[in-house]
């Protein structure tokens, strides 16, 4: 990975990251590293092959290649102190949301307005996830 230029490299940390978070959750989201990587690989590895029977064979080293990277991706790159918390308070907030998320009458799913989110633990959430642990969340207007 060092071989990449440095934007290139960054991207494919951050995007890695994100897709190994997503993997160590595949009990509540059903999207394990052969799922993500097959939903990739045409993305990140796209085939310069026109032969169909060659294209799949191609494909599939790459859904490989792409969900060990995935899995491995600790072992590729360090994670820093920030983004261990950042992915623990995330896990947090998201395990808690899971928990309490049955749509109802009186509990709708989450959807934001302008004045502030239906549910505050996943605009929480999804503002940790773009923003960090930094984000201030101010309490939702009522």
């Amino acid at each position: 990975m060092m071989s990449l230029p440095l934007v290139a490299r960054q991207t494919a940390r951050k995007l890695f990251a994100h897709l190994h978070f997503l993997q160590t959750m595949s009990h509540a989201n059903k999207m394990t590293a052969d799922n993500l990587a097959s939903v990739w690989v045409p993305t990140i590895m796209p085939s310069p092959m026109t032969n169909n029977a060659a294209q799949t064979a191609w494909s599939s080293k790459e859904v490989f290649v792409v969900r060990d990277l995935i899995i491995h991706f600790e072992s590729i790159w360090e994670s820093t102190e920030s983004e261990k918390r950042r992915e623990d308070a995330m896990r947090k907030i998201l395990m808690r949301v899971l928990s309490n998320s049955a749509p109802s009458k009186d509990k709708p799913w989450f959807g934001c307005t302008i004045a502030g989110a239906v549910n505050e633990d996943r605009l929480k959430w999804m503002t940790a996830m773009m923003y960090g642990e930094h984000a201030n969340i101010l309490p939702t207007p009522r």
